[in-house]
């Protein structure tokens, strides 16, 4: 379990399991679209969800912990 506790420390100095998952996305949305494989449409949609998502599931975070536990 030592492994597990050490993944879970460099996840949060990177930002968090979703701020990562964020990034990689975007990061593979450029790559497609630096390569043309994507167009501007998918990719203006794609960055707007992921980023929305992002936004969305942080703000339900916040309130649940705000709220405290049930």
């Amino acid at each position: 379990m030592k492994w597990f506790s050490l993944a879970c420390r460099w996840l949060d100095l990177l930002g968090g399991r979703r701020f990562l998952l964020t990034v990689f996305c975007h990061a593979s949305v450029v790559w497609l679209r630096a390569h043309e494989h994507l167009g501007d449409g998918a990719f203006a949609s794609v960055v707007t969800a992921t980023t929305a998502a992002y936004i969305a599931a942080n703000a339900h975070q916040r309130h649940l912990e705000a709220k405290g536990p049930p």
